[in-house]
Formats: structure tokens, C-alpha cells, sequence
């Protein structure tokens, strides 16, 4: 970074740039503005999503312009003039990493390795050719089915945060959804995925599912508008594969942009600390951002001597942070859970269950409403989801169900779906809660925000990490391990054009 040579009396250092005290006051002021843009923002759904992402990408980029031109900060290109892209760097950071690469050494050289097996599954034995440990690949392997069956479910209580019309009706069409009984094939696909792909495979049947699903809706919606009656739900129905996600315009601002430095931050360290545990140099240690969000970080090792190392050297260095987002996105699970059914019920005020939706062909159809406030069911006084489960786990099919809604009484006959012995009327519910007020509340509340916001970004990075995309870590790796390269570009291919799909959904939507 550039020092500005003026008199001590008036100097604030902070990294390793130098700037004025005026400048530096300047800095914080157009900070917290562009806070307040972005959080006025965040809460305008009114003026339509499209709008309010040109409202907020103009406001970064004229604050990025600003606090780059003011504070003197280099760009991506090392130039100081108009830009607002900037970077914020340090070499203070490297005696940190050294220090750091220097403690559990055991650790990190494993680390990297667990998460290789994450990432590829019962596949990374191949592709690293047989040289890890047994037992780091036997845990990772075991830590691929917990995840997967434990951990990952819990992304439904984070994806809430993102605040994108088509994300949330998904969620709300799924939460309502009818309960499904039996064994669920498309969850023991998912698994056997992981298992024997990992998580980059997880996410490449992702792409390439969501992309035939737009596809077939493009199909549809042009075969019916052919036929004279073009059916737009075809198009407008699924939820895009591909969504952009920055705090302060579909993420809380605050939780959003704290659990990006976290990740950021750990992420560029640990690909830092691998490079000096390989007596490479670090020539700086920085983060990127747009306005005042940070979008990139960097760990900037010495690349003629990363290339002269071996490949599984190099492969270690290159899977370090994704290694460590695996490692983060596990500890703020661990946080969320322990909130969410620990902290979070002492901090509710429950308003009742209410009827989200009434299912088409199903008995309650045109008899009960959406709003409707549930007071009991065959006589069992109704107050939380717990009390609606028991109360209902009685009906059997043929029985006549009692329901009590503020509106008044019903009398339903319940009927079995898929030969089920429990009995069901088709009513979708949902309880109405809030929070409580006081500064503990807010204070559970923020954190229990910012725990699963961490949680998804951690995992959603790692994951898109793996992709053969330039500047990601997965083509170093792909690229460092497999010598056929026409291999890595048909995975690049892939990954390219199911994205570009994927994101075409958004087309629709304008």
C-alpha cells in the first residue's frame, strides 16, 4: 500500500497505509453511510427487486470510488485512480501465518486432505493416486454421510435469510407442502452422490438437474404459446440454480457482511499457512471489496516457488480453504443448532397455528381457508406445532375430523394418500411467531442470524470453490491432478453452461 508522507500530529495508521486524520474521519463517515443505503435498501421491497439491485450496486460502486480515491487504496490492477474495486492489504498478517503454521502441525497437513476427500468423495483416492492417509479417508467418507444427513438439512433454516421472492415462495410451497410417507428415493440419490463424488459432485447433478429443469420449462412454455395459449407459469414457477447473494440487498446487512469477512479471512489464511508449512514466501495478505462489502481476499504466495513443489504440495495449498470453510461451516452449525432449539424458544412469542394453504383433490379443499387461526382439533386445544402433531396423529382414515377455527367448527372426513394408515384433510400449517422485545432478544436474534448465515456461506463456498472455474480453487486442483486436461475442459464446460442456464431463469423475472 502507498504511505503519504505528512506530519505525525496528524496521523492515523491503520494497515499498512497512513492517511490523514480528516481522511481517516471522512472514511468512517462515508462508511456508515453506505451501511445505512444498503439497509434502507434491504428493507425497500416495495420498489421491486430488480430496482432495488441498481439502487444498490450504484450506491457500491459510487462508495467504492469514494473511499478508494480518499483513502489512497490500491485497485485490482494496483492502479490508486477511479475504480471501485479496492483492495486493502497487509504484510503485518504474514508473521501471524508464520506463527500460526508453526502450531498443530499434524493438523494442518491433514486438514487439507479431509477436505479433498470432502470435496471428491470416494473419488479423491484416485485423484490424489493413493497418497493419503486411511484413516483421514475413512473419516473423511464417514464425515460425508453426517454431513449430509445431519448437517445439510439445517440449510432450510439459513436459505430463510435470503431475501429473494422466488427462494422464499419455494420455501414457503415446500414448508406447506403435504407430508410424504415412506421411503424417499431422491435423498438416498443425493447420498450416494456425495458419498461417491463428494460435495463437487453434489453440486455439478445440481447444476446440471436445475438446468434440465429450465430447459423443460422453456420447452413447455414454447410448445403451449405454438399451440395458441402460452402458459408463462412454466417459466415463472422454478427457482433459479444460480442467485446472486450480498448482504445488505437479499442478506441482513450486518450478519451478512461479518460472516463474509470471517470466511474470507480464514479462508486466504489457511491457503497461507499451507504455503509457509511448504517454505513458500507470502508477499502480502489482504481482502477485496466493492463499496464497503467485501467480495474477495487474497493470500499472495511466491508462484514460481508454489509451481516448483510437488503436486500434492501444490493440491494442499490449493484445498486449504475450502478445508477450512468445511471446518467453519461445521462449527457454525454447531452454533445454530444449539440456538435454534435451545435460545431461540425462550426469545418467541407465539401467536398460534394458521392455515398456510388447503391442497388441491384433498378433503378440507373449499371448506377451510388460508389465515384461518387453528383453536382445536376433535376437542385437543391447539397451541404450537408440537400440539397440532399429536392432536392429528390420531386421525385415521374414514375418521371424522373436528376442527375449530376462529371462524368456526368443521366437520372433515379424513382420507389415507398412498395407502398411508395415518388419515389426512390436505391442510398445510404454519405458527405464527415473533420476537420478543428487549436487548437480549435482539442480541440472541442477531447472533442466531449471523450463526446461519455462516453456516450456509461457509458451506456454499467451499462447494463452489471446487468448480474448474479460472480463479477457483477447484481448476488449480483439477489442473495439478489430472494430466489429461481435455478431461478438466469438458468439466469446465459443464460447469459453465449449466450455470449460464441456470442463471437464464432470472430472465424471466424482469
Amino acid at each position: 500500500m502507498v504511505e503519504r508522507r505528512i506530519p505525525k500530529k496528524s496521523t492515523v495508521q491503520s494497515g499498512d497505509v497512513v492517511t490523514s486524520r480528516s481522511n481517516y474521519i471522512i472514511l468512517i463517515a462515508i462508511t456508515i453511510i453506505g451501511f445505512a443505503i444498503l439497509w434502507s435498501l434491504y428493507y425497500a421491497a416495495f420498489l421491486g427487486y430488480i430496482l432495488q439491485w441498481i439502487l444498490a450496486i450504484f450506491s457500491l460502486v459510487i462508495i467504492g470510488i469514494i473511499i478508494k480515491r480518499i483513502g489512497h487504496f490500491k485497485g485490482m490492477s494496483g492502479s490508486y485512480g477511479i475504480g471501485f474495486i479496492y483492495i486493502i492489504g497487509t504484510k503485518r498478517g504474514i508473521n501471524f501465518i508464520d506463527k500460526l503454521s508453526k502450531i498443530c502441525g499434524k493438523f494442518w497437513e491433514e486438514l487439507p486432505m479431509w477436505g479433498l476427500v470432502l470435496g471428491f468423495g470416494l473419488l479423491s483416492y484416485p485423484l490424489l493416486k493413493g497418497r493419503i492417509n486411511k484413516k483421514t479417508y475413512l473419516f473423511g467418507i464417514i464425515s460425508i454421510i453426517l454431513i449430509t444427513e445431519f448437517v445439510l438439512p439445517y440449510l432450510a433454516v439459513a436459505i430463510q435469510f435470503i431475501q429473494l421472492p422466488q427462494i422464499q415462495s419455494a420455501l414457503s410451497n415446500s414448508a406447506s407442502a403435504p407430508a410424504q410417507y415412506g421411503i424417499n428415493y431422491s435423498l438416498i440419490l443425493l447420498l450416494v452422490i456425495s458419498i461417491v463424488t463428494g460435495f463437487s459432485g453434489y453440486l455439478f447433478f445440481g447444476l446440471i438437474y436445475n438446468a434440465g429443469v429450465v430447459v423443460n420449462g422453456i420447452f413447455l412454455f414454447l410448445t403451449s404459446a405454438a399451440a395458441g395459449s402460452p402458459q408463462t407459469s412454466y417459466v415463472t414457477n422454478n427457482v433459479p440454480g444460480v442467485a446472486p447473494i450480498i448482504p445488505g440487498i437479499d442478506l441482513p446487512l450486518a450478519a451478512g457482511i461479518i460472516s463474509l469477512a470471517i470466511i474470507l479471512i480464514v479462508h486466504e489464511f489457511s491457503h497461507g499457512v499451507l504455503a509457509r508449512r511448504a517454505k513458500v514466501k507470502l508477499k502480502s495478505v489482504g481482502i477485496v471489496l466493492l463499496g464497503i462489502i467485501p467480495i474477495g481476499g487474497f493470500a499472495e504466495p511466491n508462484d514460481k516457488e508454489v509451481k516448483r513443489l510437488d503436486p500434492i504440495k501444490q493440491t494442499k495449498i490449493f484445498a486449504a480453504g475450502i478445508s477450512s470453510n468445511f471446518v467453519l461451516m461445521i462449527i457454525f452449525f454447531a452454533l445454530l443448532f444449539v440456538t435454534f432449539n435451545y435460545g431461540l424458544p425462550s426469545i418467541m412469542v407465539n401467536n398460534g397455528i394458521f392455515i398456510s394453504s388447503v391442497s388441491q383433490n384433498y378433503p378440507a379443499y373449499g371448506i377451510l381457508k388460508p389465515g384461518m387461526h387453528i383453536l382445536k382439533w376433535n376437542s385437543y386445544p391447539i397451541n404450537n406445532i408440537s400440539s397440532i402433531e399429536n392432536a392429528s396423529a390420531m386421525d385415521t382414515p374414514g375418521a371424522i375430523v373436528n376442527v375449530t377455527t376462529n371462524n368456526g367448527s368443521y366437520l372433515i372426513k379424513a382420507i389415507a394418500v398412498n395407502g398411508t394408515k395415518r388419515g389426512l384433510i390436505g391442510v398445510n400449517l404454519y405458527q405464527d411467531t415473533a420476537i420478543a422485545s428487549g436487548i437480549y432478544p435482539s442480541i440472541l436474534y442477531f447472533l442466531y442470524t449471523l450463526f446461519a448465515i455462516s453456516f450456509m456461506l461457509n458451506f456454499l463456498v467451499a462447494v463452489i470453490n471446487l468448480l474448474p472455474l479460472p480463479l477457483f480453487d477447484g481448476m488449480w486442483i483439477y489442473n495439478t491432478n489430472i494430466k489429461d486436461k481435455r478431461i478438466v475442459k469438458i468439466l469446465l464446460y459443464v460447469a459453465l453452461v449449466t450455470i449460464l442456464i441456470s442463471a437464464s431463469q432470472w430472465l424471466f423475472y424482469i
